[in-house]
């Protein structure tokens, strides 16, 4: 039975059922036409219309398969990639896993790269992705598309349904107009809105937490200015003026 609707989520992301549904609709139309304008084409109704249902029944197969294997895009006639292969050239992948940790972030077993070497961290708590963690270094759409480069695949997220950018080292979330909204600490976004350290992010009932790793260079110019000994705290600067 999975095996059955693995097939028919397949058939669904290639858009087979679609080019059928438009395919059967295209060739009743043409059918509808040829019973109008057969006999006064001075042509034999009822032998024309058999001939083209012959020929669509034989253009059925087809078209299922051209469906399986090629997609048209605004570029032009592309070959559908295989689901694992779409994943490895379109989504950004997971810099660790707690879930094979025991809640600890799999990248302090060393068995993945450290969150820490991404400036913004984006760690789901909750939803299809509980566990994971995305270093965020560009500009990422999250939706339920699995074209998106973080797909949440949920039916409360909408197909493209929130953008993470970059500006001046800041992280922005805006809401590409899903159904259900993005929330951010509780409000509904309304407009771009910059993202903070610990910040909830929420689609319907999946969570995100926003994680900020100051740069090298910042972490380093704070730790000089607590060693430096002519560095002085305010308290005192105030105690002595």
């Amino acid at each position: 039975m999975s095996g059955l609707k693995a097939f028919y989520r397949e058939l669904r992301r290639r858009k087979v059922l679609r080019a059928c549904l438009w395919y059967l609709l295209a060739a009743w139309l043409v059918l509808q036409l040829a019973w109008v304008f057969l006999p006064m084409l001075g042509m034999d109704r009822q032998q024309g219309l058999q001939l083209l249902a012959l020929l669509a029944m034989a253009g059925f197969p087809l078209v299922v398969i051209l469906a399986w294997l090629f997609d048209l895009t605004p570029r032009g006639v592309e070959r559908t990639q295989p689901f694992q292969e779409r994943r490895l050239l379109s989504n950004i992948p997971p810099i660790n896993d707690r879930r094979r940790a025991g809640g600890r972030p799999a990248g302090a077993t060393g068995e993945s790269e450290p969150a820490s070497r991404f400036t913004w961290v984006l760690s789901a708590e909750t939803g299809p992705l509980a566990g994971l963690s995305f270093g965020i270094d560009r500009s990422v759409v999250m939706g339920r598309s699995l074209e998106s480069d973080i797909a949440v695949v949920s039916p409360q997220v909408s197909r493209q349904h929130a953008r993470l950018d970059l500006q001046d080292g800041d992280l922005y979330i805006e809401d590409l107009n899903s159904s259900n909204g993005t929330v951010v600490n509780g409000r509904r976004l309304r407009s771009r809105t910059r993202l903070q350290h610990a910040d909830e992010v929420r689609f319907h009932d999946i969570v995100f937490r926003v994680v900020y790793h100051p740069p090298p260079s910042a972490e380093r110019g704070v730790a000089e200015m607590i060693s430096d000994p002519t560095v002085v705290p305010a308290g005192e600067r105030a105690e002595k003026s």
